[in-house]
């Protein structure tokens, strides 16, 4: 069953057969598009998680130390960690 997703960005996209991709050792995998970008993923779950709480979203985490922004807490822990040595690791939720 192929669903009908067009894409806002690429009109046309997906093509016909392009919901299926090559893998390289069980033949098929199926691959979720996000109906806003296209970008593919292998998880439905991922890109679900994807087109609620990031795309065409504004960033929702903060660096407290500089201010850097990110969509995922993790990116801006990651930040802190390797920017910001021997800081408080804690970031700010703008909404």
């Amino acid at each position: 069953m192929t669903s009908s997703v067009i894409c806002l960005y690429f009109p046309g996209y997906p093509k016909e057969g392009s919901w299926l991709e090559e893998g390289k050792e069980e033949g098929k995998v199926q691959r979720y598009f996000c109906p806003r970008c296209c970008s593919s993923f292998s998880k439905k779950a991922n890109m679900l998680t994807h087109f609620r709480y990031e795309c065409g979203k504004e960033p929702r985490f903060q660096c407290p130390y500089c201010g850097k922004r990110d969509r995922k807490s993790s990116n801006t822990y990651r930040h802190i960690r390797t920017c910001h040595k021997g800081s408080r690791i804690q970031a700010y939720r703008l909404y």
